[in-house]
């Protein structure tokens, strides 16, 4: 981490102004992260959230559709053999 705005300072001259600014912003969001990880009190469901991944919730799936079409036929055993 103590690397980057050295790293930074080196790429600046040699990238043109916008992919700077673009590495730059990556590298502020990374930090950022870095800092909300080590946060104890951060869980994994917040970290989620802030990277934009929905939310997984068991109790939001529809427990009336009981027709999958990928599940056998609930007339027999597991065997097959007709119950």
């Amino acid at each position: 981490m103590k690397k980057l705005p050295q790293v930074l300072r080196n790429a600046q001259g040699k990238l043109s102004p916008k992919d700077y600014e673009t590495l730059r912003a990556i590298a502020d969001t990374y930090t950022y992260f870095l800092e909300l990880a080590s946060d104890e009190t951060m869980t994994t469901a917040r970290l989620r959230e802030l990277l934009g991944y929905p939310k997984s919730d068991s109790a939001e799936t529809d427990i009336d559709d009981d027709t999958d079409p990928e599940m056998p036929d609930q007339g027999t055993d597991r065997s097959g053999a007709e119950g």
